[in-house]
């Protein structure tokens, strides 16, 4: 994290930042007050890419990855007086991995972005920030601040400071200095720094380990950093997520409740606290916490999604769309808006406005590989297959590591009974992701169809066992017992399949694809009336008969769906 390598345009700018650095750390004049600038007449649509770090400091290197997260941030709350300024969030840049401003305008859709390196000699740092303008592809403007390292909230101001006067931004009297830790402990926000470093890779255990013992050792040092706390409670949820060991929620909340309690108008701690509430079932509780930040932050996009999720999982729909919507308006240019809206409608079964969403997005990001795959996704759904393949095999050009990508294509392949091809798919799944029940369920269903019930028996338990994990977390996740009944009913096993489906169905009933995989799973039990009645029920709520010939256990049963 942190190194890459520049492409052949911005040679000459690493040249030069190399060749300046090289003569060692200069003293820098302390910079002056802000300045009050009228706002650029051109939208500014920006991202803060991951920084280059001159030299192989491990330390130093984390230490960078969580300056670009803070400076991102900072920058981020100038957007209330900026209207036209949107800044793209420091963990989408790194899901997309934009690395080049050409990357970013086509992966992000930027108007400009900021490219940094960074160099350590003993205590002291220099960070080199350009300006990069991506429509003309030309440097606008630079940046250089110099301090100790274990002066780092120093650093990031003088950072951000100078950024805002770049872009010509005009600044609030709340804005011109970081809050929460005035002043720190010496080194503590250095420490703080190298945790959202290594957070940001919060799909390995050893980087969530890393992180709490970052943001401890920052406590150890500053007991009142709220932001701190929160981001110990971000580490505890990181990790819950990753082993569902659910004793890591019950340490996310104390952190969070802490921070809030240091300082009530912190949006991250209430933005975490929801997502931990979500992921408990307690949805009018996380209502209320993304409700909190967005008191304290309007624009704050985490925040409308959450709500938006909320109310969804409260079955209040009209509320959802309605904040999806509200969201949008208030950051047109930003895709990630019109993915969360596109993934609504597909949830509530209308797929051409959920493709509709997705032709925004790979629209304004053309090399988007996640945009690509939903789309992919959704076009099976509607039953256009050829367009679904092409879609996918684009995404899977675009990053050949994508779990989603993989699966998707899987189970178009699963679905035109090309087998081998769909094991081997899903099997690439399961080897990059092995905390997701649906890897192994899938690859255990697939050798089912193919006949091979010896390699079908292990990843279908292995499955089942995941499900039955993450319902001792979520009870009130409808989908779990309706997977739960699916695997248990491709074992051949009966015993409490039925009411496994009653739940599912009860807990949500207009969920259409938890009635298909009700019917399949009646239908593999050889259950035809309970199948055929579950068919129609799908059919009534606009979902496409003719899509219902992929299905393999149900595809015989649809010339009987007219009957009486």
């Amino acid at each position: 994290a942190g190194r890459r390598k520049p492409g052949r345009r911005w040679i000459v700018a690493s040249i030069a930042a190399a060749a300046a650095l090289a003569a060692g750390l200069l003293a820098l004049p302390r910079v002056g007050l802000w300045k009050t600038s009228p706002v650029a007449a051109t939208s500014q649509h920006i991202a803060v890419l991951t920084f280059n770090v001159l030299g192989q400091d491990q330390d130093l290197t984390v230490f960078a990855d969580g300056l670009m997260e803070g400076i991102t941030s900072r920058l981020s709350q100038f957007e209330g007086p900026n209207s036209r300024l949107m800044v793209v969030p420091a963990s989408v840049v790194r899901q997309q991995a934009a690395k080049t401003p050409a990357d970013a305008r086509r992966k992000l859709g930027v108007d400009a972005v900021v490219e940094g390196h960074l160099q350590g000699q003993g205590d002291r740092v220099r960070l080199m920030l350009n300006l990069v303008d991506t429509r003309q592809m030309r440097q606008t403007d630079s940046v250089v601040v110099e301090d100790k390292r274990s002066n780092a909230l120093s650093l990031q101001d003088a950072a951000v400071e100078k950024l805002a006067n770049a872009l010509s931004l005009r600044v609030r009297p709340e804005h011109a200095a970081s809050v929460d830790i005035a002043p720190p402990a010496p080194g503590a926000y250095e420490y703080y720094l190298q945790a959202r470093g290594y957070l940001q890779r919060s799909d390995k255990l050893p980087s969530i380990e890393s992180a709490i013992a970052l943001f401890n050792r920052t406590l150890e040092l500053d007991n009142r950093s709220a932001i701190a706390l929160a981001g110990l409670g971000e580490a505890y949820q990181a990790k819950f997520n990753l082993t569902r060991d659910s004793r890591w929620i019950d340490e996310a909340l104390k952190s969070c409740r802490r921070a809030l309690e240091l300082n009530p108008s912190l949006p991250e701690a209430k933005i975490i606290m929801g997502r931990i509430h979500l992921d408990t079932g307690q949805y009018e509780q996380a209502q209320k916490d993304f409700e909190t930040a967005l008191q304290s932050d309007q624009r704050n996009s985490a925040a409308y999604q959450g709500l938006a999720s909320a109310y969804e999982d409260l079955k209040q729909f009209d509320k959802a769309e309605a904040t999806y919507r509200k969201g949008i308006a208030l950051r047109p240019e930003d895709w990630n808006g019109y993915r969360q809206l596109g993934l609504f409608y597909y949830r509530r079964g209308n797929f051409d406005k959920a493709i509709d969403q997705y032709q925004k997005v790979v629209a304004l990001t053309p090399d988007n590989a996640q945009g690509y795959t939903n789309l992919g996704a959704f076009q099976i759904r509607k039953g256009a297959n050829e367009e679904a393949k092409r879609s996918l095999l684009r995404a899977l050009e675009l990053d050949p590591n994508r779990v989603s990508t993989l699966t998707n294509l899987a189970k178009l392949y699963f679905d035109q009974e090309q087998y081998p091809k769909a094991i081997e798919l899903y099997e690439r799944a399961v080897k990059l992701n092995a905390s997701d029940y649906r890897m192994p369920g899938s690859l255990g269903v697939a050798y089912k169809r193919m006949g091979d019930s010896a390699k079908a028996a292990a990843p279908l338990e292995s499955a089942i066992k995941m499900v039955n994990s993450e319902l001792k977390t979520n009870p009130k996740k409808a989908e779990l017992y309706s997977y739960l009944a699916f695997y248990q009913a491709t074992l051949g096993r009966r015993d409490g399949v039925e009411a496994l489906l009653q739940r599912a169905m009860g807990m949500s009933p207009d969920d259409l694809d938890i009635m298909i995989r009700a019917a399949e799973t009646e239908a593999t039990l050889g259950n035809t009336d309970r199948a055929l009645a579950l068919l129609r029920r799908v059919i009534a709520k606009g979902f496409p008969r003719a899509k219902l010939k992929d299905s393999i256990p149900l595809r015989h049963l649809l010339p009987h769906l007219d009957q009486k």
